[in-house]
């Protein structure tokens, strides 16, 4: 029986955990959920990209209030998409919205046929005409009973407001017991699981399954012999620091995440409500940090004076469930800040373990179940790995690191199947299988990513167009899509109206 769950870790990962365990274990089972953090320790924060894997937590989870309350509380923004500067070739730029498909009604070939972005390529057109495109052009925002409604929206968050936030609504269920304390030490049990947890006031802590949500210490992952698995070979990045600044009086508040290729890495500009959060990534054995300080200074036409400088290694571990110990958030995987992977997987990983396996007489020790668990967890991370290379696929050579990041070599062999795959027709979701198991990302964030940096053949794109028969239907798409959106928006909100409103 599992009686008694254990998180160690709060921040946005340990508390977006145990929002899910309230959410998905009912209070007549009679679970105990406890969670351990250290006592506050000063963190820097600076603004937060996230998927609208965040955002369906904040809308369903019931304890957690409603979105315009979290608004408040938290300075967080909308986000629609990304707009990449300079990936391709400095001065071009191109934006990836958070991609609702276009479905080909017709069924032939598929249903999965996005025959208007694939008019995009075949036309060498720059994906702007659709709503959301234009609402980020714009600036502007779903109409309120629109935005309701969309899948396709996410957040730009203050992660210590928002863990603050999390933590707060979480606790008042009274269903949580929180520890604060430091974790001396951990003994574990005969099965090579976790037995219990020492608390430095001597105090031990038992349970039956125990999330580890401690970041890059992995605390209790170390402990019980996971391995770290290394994404160096085929990403370059390895270093960021911080520098944000509020946000003028007037200043727009942007709805959407800006990334731009510097000489050595990139910078994100993230906008919240008071303050934009920025930083640059970079791959600090090609560039000291005083200088790419300096030649961030230069780009910016400021001094810049980093808040903090933050070390890490892309990768995951090789087990993400050993025994009674599950791995959540960066304790488990971190593949760079490009595309908000990081907390988007939190949400994912532990929402995959709860729907299909948690329950209270899950047996915490069956290899099978870990085997499964685990096979799809790292398909899915290197899958994630896969999608951001492909970002780096650029003709850029103007330092050594383009040189070296958009080398084949950093393809891993699913990627190059797919490159393969691609020279002959157009991306589609069968594509993201592996090993019979759906890793999608998303297509339409493929089909974006890779129309910006002009990676598919438009010759291709047109001769499928006309064999199925959808070119003059996409022409005309195209049509209602561009009347459509222009009579939308006029009726929208600016970014900085509804803020001012809340």
């Amino acid at each position: 029986m599992i009686d008694h769950i254990v998180i160690v870790g709060g921040g946005t990962s340990g508390w977006l955990t145990a929002s899910t365990l309230l959410y998905k274990t009912h209070p007549k089972n009679n679970i105990k959920i406890t969670l351990i953090e250290s006592k506050d320790i000063p963190i820097i924060g600076v603004g937060e990209s996230v998927t609208g894997k965040m955002r369906d937590t904040i809308l369903y989870h019931d304890h957690l209030g409603d979105e315009k309350e979290f608004f408040k509380e938290t300075g967080s923004t909308f986000k629609y998409g990304i707009k990449h500067i300079d990936w391709y070739k400095k001065g071009e730029d191109f934006i990836s919205p958070i991609g609702s498909d276009f479905d080909n009604y017709t069924d032939f070939p598929s249903v999965d046929y996005d025959y208007v972005r694939i008019y995009h390529i075949a036309e060498k057109l720059k994906y702007e005409s659709p709503i959301q495109n234009q609402l980020m052009l714009q600036n502007k925002l779903y109409n309120e009973e629109d935005n309701k409604k969309q899948s396709d929206c996410a957040y730009h968050i203050d992660g210590i407001k928002t863990s603050k936030y999390l933590r707060k609504k979480c606790l008042a269920t009274n269903r949580i017991n929180r520890i604060e304390s430091t974790i001396k030490d951990i003994k574990l049990n005969e099965k090579g699981g976790i037995d219990s947890l020492t608390l430095e006031e001597g105090q031990t802590i038992s349970a039956d399954l125990f999330i580890d949500c401690t970041g890059f210490h992995r605390l209790l992952m170390n402990k019980i012999g996971a391995k770290f698995v290394s994404y160096k070979d085929n990403l370059l990045v390895n270093k960021a620091f911080v520098f944000p600044r509020p946000l003028g009086e007037n200043e727009t508040i942007k709805n959407y995440t800006t990334v731009t290729a510097r000489d050595y890495g990139w910078t994100f500009d993230i906008h919240l409500q008071n303050r934009n959060g920025r930083g640059y990534v970079f791959n600090s054995d090609m560039i000291s940090v005083d200088s790419a300080i300096e030649e961030i200074s230069k780009c910016y036409n400021e001094k810049i004076e980093p808040l903090k400088v933050l070390n890490f290694e892309c990768g995951r571990i090789d087990r993400f469930w050993i025994n009674n110990v599950l791995a959540v958030g960066q304790s488990s995987q971190f593949v760079e800040p490009m595309e908000a992977t990081a907390l988007h997987t939190t949400v994912l990983q532990f929402n995959h373990f709860m729907n299909y396996y948690f329950n209270n007489n899950l047996n915490m020790y069956e290899d099978d179940l870990h085997n499964q668990y685990n096979t799809y967890m790292t398909n899915y991370m290197n899958n994630v790995r896969d999608f951001i290379t492909f970002h780096y696929i650029s003709p850029r050579n103007d330092t050594d690191f383009w040189i070296e990041s958009s080398s084949k070599k950093r393809w891993s062999n699913e990627l190059q199947t797919k490159m393969n795959i691609w020279k002959n027709r157009m991306p589609r979701n069968t594509d993201y299988f592996y090993k019979g198991i759906d890793m999608n990302v998303g297509n339409s964030l493929w089909l974006q990513v890779g129309m910006g940096m002009n990676i598919f053949d438009s010759e291709i794109a047109k001769r499928e167009l006309n064999y199925y028969g959808h070119y003059d239907r996409a022409k005309q798409t195209m049509r209602d899509i561009i009347n459509y959106s222009t009579n939308y928006l006029k009726n929208c909100k600016t970014t900085n109206e509804y803020y001012k409103n809340l």
